[in-house]
């Protein structure tokens, strides 16, 4: 007799696993009963560092499937090919089998051999990677840092332009909460994912001009800031006719005023700002916007607020993008809300849509100072929004840059063998003192080595 056991149904499975992994249970093994017309699967717990155990029983119709549970605790998937081998039960989305390979997770600190590889092809899926769930504008992180790793530095350029235009600009001053979710971080270091998204940047060449059909619509964007520019080059690939109004002489708001050159050299901001440029975007520099009723009277069909802010504005808490104006939002007949100590506009936090018809906005106009990743997706998200209320469906049709690839068990182990960093890190010296940067970018050699790093999280059998 089994004490503190509870019976449950498949369908509450991974619920209550999800529950018992967040409390800090260490998943020991299960076990598989066969009953005749059905089985008995009961996984075993270790909760309180050992004091108790907790055992979640469960019946099914030997026809019905049980979810797996390795895509909470991945030393599970162990186990469930063992038991799918052995009673043939079926289960759903195991996560990728390490065999042949010594694997380390958070709840087995120490290496344990997995099984022998049998040099079969798997079926793969793709689920959403931790990198990737963590990244602001969702860059399918586990696809281009593959693609770096196999020298395709064309293809993972592609990738990350789908999802962000900036990958110059961000494979530099990015924070990175990607880094801190990666998998590879509990038991070594993360994988350097910026450096790979600048490595991508410098090595690869990818012409991505191409529009939708015009639609004949008109898109006013004020501020040419990361939010401003993110939105005005998404809109612009929907075929809307966008330009951009900057108060200032020239455009990248905080990130030409407000990052040190050392940190983002002005040749890789102008060069990204021209890409945006070449989908047709105009661009009004030294141009104050002082009304709304203007901008609706110049004909455009939808006015886009993406308002950064200077140093000197953070300091103050009032965000003004505007040339003479401390307080626009008001000025314009906007709602006004404070966040943490900032002025913000009051916006639908799921359309962005402001307090007047057809006006929008997002970046740090919204959400107070944030970062230059946080702003691109914020004017991603805002695009969309304008995208639908133009009469188009919010979507981003991105190309199949790459095919899904079939992983052998013994080839995926390959990749993931090297789990430390190389011991000799090569970066570009010469290329970094040309620009007077601070911080240099990998070698195509390191880069590709990084990469290989990699676990494929993005990876299910």
């Amino acid at each position: 007799m089994l004490e503190n056991a509870e019976y449950i149904t498949a369908e509450e499975l991974l619920d209550q696993t999800q529950k018992l992994y967040d409390e800090g249970a260490i998943f020991c093994t299960a076990s598989c009963i066969d009953l005749g017309n059905e089985f008995e699967v009961i996984y075993h717990y270790n909760l309180e560092n050992g004091l108790r155990m907790k055992h979640l029983r469960l019946k099914i119709d030997k026809n019905e499937t049980v979810p797996s549970i390795s895509n909470i605790y991945l030393c599970a998937s162990l186990i469930e090919n063992e038991m799918q081998e052995l009673y043939q039960l079926k289960l759903s989305k195991i996560a990728i089998d390490f065999s042949g390979g010594f694997l380390v997770t958070k709840e087995t600190p120490k290496s344990y051999m997995i099984k022998a590889p049998d040099y079969k092809l798997i079926p793969v899926e793709r689920l959403t990677a931790p990198c990737q769930r963590t990244c602001p504008a969702g860059i399918d992180v586990s696809r281009y840092v593959r693609l770096c790793g196999e020298g395709n530095y064309d293809a993972a350029l592609a990738v990350i332009k789908q999802a962000m235009p900036f990958p110059g600009i961000l494979g530099r001053v990015c924070l990175a909460p990607c880094e801190s979710a990666c998998r590879q971080g509990k038991c070594g270091e993360a994988i350097s994912i910026k450096q790979l998204k600048r490595a991508a940047y410098e090595y690869g060449r990818y012409t991505d001009t191409a529009t939708a059909k015009p639609t004949g619509k008109k898109v006013a964007v004020v501020g040419s800031g990361p939010a401003g520019l993110a939105a005005a080059y998404f809109l612009a690939k929907k075929g809307h006719k966008v330009t951009v109004f900057e108060a200032l002489p020239k455009a990248g708001g905080y990130m030409r005023v407000g990052i040190p050159e050392y940190a983002l050299p002005r040749q890789i901001l102008d060069a990204e700002i021209e890409n945006v440029a070449k989908l047709g975007v105009e661009f009004k520099l030294g141009t104050a916007v002082n009304s709304l009723s203007s901008l609706k009277e110049m004909g455009f069909d939808a006015t886009l607020l993406a308002l950064g802010a200077n140093q000197g504005v953070r300091r103050s808490n009032i965000i003004a993008a505007f040339s003479g104006a401390a307080d626009v939002f008001k000025k314009f007949g906007l709602a006004v809300e404070n966040i943490n100590g900032s002025n913000v506009l009051k916006v639908d936090d799921d359309t962005l849509s402001t307090s007047q018809e057809g006006v929008f906005a997002c970046g740090d106009a919204v959400n107070g100072p944030t970062s230059v990743i946080h702003a691109v997706a914020s004017g991603k998200k805002a695009a969309a929004s304008i995208d639908q209320y133009l009469g188009s469906d919010g979507k981003w049709v991105y190309e199949n840059i790459v095919a899904h690839e079939p992983v052998s068990r013994d080839t995926f182990l390959e990749r993931i063998l090297p789990k430390s960093k190389p011991l000799s890190v090569k970066y570009d010296i010469k290329q970094a003192k040309e620009r007077n940067e601070e911080t240099a970018g990998y070698s195509r050699e390191v880069a590709a080595a990084e990469s290989k790093r990699c676990w494929r999280c993005d990876l299910e059998e």
